[in-house]
């Protein structure tokens, strides 16, 4: 068992290329969810969403993304059905 973890992490490390954190620590915690989304979406080169209704954080993040075009891919999984 040990050695398939260690396989499995090894594997990981091979096709991880790393982690970013944004730094919202001196956001308001009512806030920090938006600015994490907005942080992710100018961070990102696509964006994969399923937004049902035009009024969540998901739908306002779908929008930004949206007014951002230029710079990511967009697909919206509930269009697509």
């Amino acid at each position: 068992m040990l050695q398939e973890k260690n396989e499995h992490t090894k594997n990981l490390l091979q096709i991880f290329d790393g982690s970013i954190y944004p730094n919202l620590e001196t956001v308001p915690p009512r806030l920090a969810i938006l600015k994490r989304n907005k942080w992710v979406i100018n961070n990102s080169d696509f964006l994969i969403a399923y937004v049902q209704n035009d009024w969540s954080g998901a739908s306002k993040t779908l929008k930004y993304a949206m007014r951002k075009r230029n710079n990511i891919e967009i697909i919206n999984i509930k269009e697509k059905k």
